[in-house]
């Protein structure tokens, strides 16, 4: 069944498997969806303003095609994996403890993130501005300080060892 237009205020909405589903041209508003699924679900034009994902599945999904009206969104605790936040304005949002799996982040606007606790594996930032973003306790990142916008950012030992990798820096110990 097809969410497209749907409009959701003020809701939780727990073990919904909402896969596959278009949500195109509808709205999200002052939400939490905890424990859902939304592998490939479909957000092209749809509004989220102020939507909490708390240990939600995302895989597949294009959050670069959701209306970028008071465009508000945050993770906890989720699996996102192949998915696509490229060119959107994500400053001060959370992604903690997520695991963030193969995702795309260019041309990001990343300012003041939390990336506290997450898995970022194969994950892309290229253009994005993370200054002061929070990468404490984070994981298994590619960040490459020349490509990115870094002035700020807090990392932890040993991962930030990991921001060396494009210079060819050799680090004994």
């Amino acid at each position: 069944m097809s969410k497209s237009g749907w409009e959701v205020e003020g809701k939780l909405l727990r073990g919904e498997d909402f896969s596959g589903e278009s949500f195109a041209g509808g709205t999200l508003r002052d939400c939490v969806c905890e424990s859902c699924n939304f592998s490939n679900a479909d957000f092209t034009d749809t509004k989220l303003q102020t939507v909490v994902f708390r240990e939600c599945k995302l895989l597949g999904v294009d959050f670069s095609k959701c209306s970028k009206f008071l465009f508000k969104i945050e993770f906890e605790n989720c699996t996102i994996s192949q998915t696509v936040f490229s060119r959107l304005d994500l400053g001060g949002m959370s992604f903690a403890g997520s695991r963030i799996i193969e995702c795309d982040f260019l041309d990001t606007n990343l300012r003041k993130c939390s990336f506290e606790n997450a898995d970022l594996s194969g994950s892309v930032f290229r253009n994005a501005d993370l200054r002061e973003a929070s990468f404490v306790g984070a994981k298994a990142y590619a960040i490459s300080p020349g490509a990115n916008r870094l002035k700020g950012a807090k990392f932890s030992f040993p991962e930030a060892l990991s921001l060396l990798h494009e210079f060819g820096v050799e680090i004994v110990y």
